[in-house]
């Protein structure tokens, strides 16, 4: 099943079946379903357009991707899709989620220190 993706830096939306490593991409709510079912770790960033924590957390997932290509790193615009919110229980503007091998194992509320954020993915990569 392909994905409707808009891939940064860069911007252009268009078709994908993953997104491209060292690439965060923008999901919607199947293209996240998809990730988690065909991707081994899956980061996952809850923003909103309006909230300015998010764009932080969004530039430091972009520094960080490349340094981890096997991660699959995505970010959900949650205004776009308030059922979405509601269902994962997201409370607060940004909400890291990470899932390895399909099961979530982080959820981080707010924008994590950079050492906290490497280590997460460091840990989510090893399963340690």
């Amino acid at each position: 099943m392909e994905l409707l993706v808009s891939f940064i830096p860069g911007g252009r939306a268009g078709r994908a079946s993953m997104p491209a490593q060292g690439a965060v991409a923008c999901v919607d709510p199947d293209g996240l379903s998809d990730l988690v079912r065909n991707r081994s770790y899956v980061v996952l960033d809850c923003w909103a357009p309006w909230c300015a924590p998010c764009h932080i957390l969004g530039a430091m997932l972009r520094d960080l991707a490349p340094k981890y290509p096997e991660v699959a790193f995505a970010r959900l615009n949650v205004q776009a899709y308030p059922e979405f919110q509601e269902r994962l229980e997201i409370y607060g503007l940004p909400t890291l989620l990470a899932w390895r091998k399909g099961k979530l194992v982080y959820r981080v509320p707010g924008v994590p220190d950079w050492r906290t954020l490497k280590s997460m993915l460091d840990e989510l990569v090893t399963g340690e």
